[in-house]
């Protein structure tokens, strides 16, 4: 998050029925790691929240380390394997309420864009000179 190296923290959410739903806790600094490593910490409370549909990985996405616990993609069929539970399959819950680690970010539900201007021009402008520069070896060898 903002050039910072860090983690989302993932858990189980249950329900009044007893439905298990994966709960994207939010965000946190590498720095916290090893505070969620040893937490077991079990809360009741109400959350404030919004649905998500998981995404399917995309081509350089690592694969999700079942050894290391890392997971790259919210892929609800591994994690439900993983755990050993049976689990939502069609969605999963992004948190918006703080909870009691103040250095958990929750996630924000209007999405933030990157609006780097410059940073656009530089690359099309590399991108143009480059297509300038394979037009000009093209002419030369089909002269």
């Amino acid at each position: 998050m903002n050039g910072k190296s860090g983690f989302r923290l993932a858990s189980i959410l249950q329900t009044i029925d007893s439905e298990n739903i994966l709960f994207d806790e939010g965000w946190y600094n590498q720095d916290n790691h090893e505070y969620f490593l040893k937490n077991d910490k079990i809360f009741i409370k109400e959350i404030i929240g919004y649905i998500r549909f998981p995404r399917k990985a995309k081509m350089f996405t690592p694969e999700n380390n079942f050894k290391t616990n890392e997971w790259y993609t919210y892929n609800l069929s591994e994690i439900e394997e993983f755990l050993g539970i049976k689990i939502n399959q069609k969605y999963f819950i992004k948190n918006m309420s703080d909870l009691d680690e103040p250095f958990l970010i929750p996630s924000e539900l209007t999405p933030t864009f990157s609006n780097n201007h410059l940073q656009y021009a530089i690359t099309w402008f590399v991108m143009s000179f480059a297509f300038f520069v394979l037009f000009l070896v093209y002419l030369k060898k089909n002269k």
